[in-house]
């Protein structure tokens, strides 16, 4: 399952890029601190996934949080990555305007699954969770997260076979 990690105790190395062209993101030059970490705002410079390029995604502390080159995995919105956090594999993280964190993640039987907080879902049950939140703000935004990531799931973007509608 691909999510983000840290390795308690392990240093987490940038991976080698060979080459500019391989590369899928760079740095926008806008940073924020959080938490008394300075974070840097990514952009996709080439296509990849359902990425477009170009695409603003959200915040990572350096290259060692983020793939470069290989996997389909983005950081959106205003998410946030650092530490020894480190996105890898076949997931999407996307944050809500109130800034509650959204993970897209595939488990070992290649069911998607949704993380938000403590909560661990399939698609069902976080559809179910949040329902709730309908006709509100906040309930429109996760209803755009979840329809995206079952987009992104469903057209195979993400390098696991496409999932077949329910």
């Amino acid at each position: 399952m691909g999510a983000a990690k840290a390795k308690k105790g392990r240093k987490v190395e940038a991976e080698q890029v060979s080459t500019v062209e391989d590369r899928k993101y760079e740095f926008t030059g806008e940073t924020k601190v959080a938490l008394g970490v300075t974070l840097h705002r990514i952009r996709s410079v080439r296509a990849f996934g359902l990425i477009a390029a170009g695409t603003l995604g959200g915040w990572i502390e350096s290259e060692r949080n983020l793939s470069q080159v290989s996997g389909n995995a983005w950081v959106y919105g205003d998410a946030q990555v650092y530490g020894d956090a480190r996105v890898y594999g076949p997931v999407i993280i996307a944050t809500r305007s109130d800034g509650y964190t959204f993970t897209l993640v595939f488990d070992k039987n290649n069911v998607l699954r949704v993380i938000a907080g403590c909560r661990y879902f399939d698609m069902k049950g976080a559809r179910s969770h949040w329902e709730w939140r309908a006709g509100t703000p906040l309930g429109a935004e996760t209803d755009s997260i979840l329809v995206h990531f079952e987009r992104m799931a469903k057209s195979g973007a993400l390098g696991i076979a496409p999932l077949q509608a329910e």
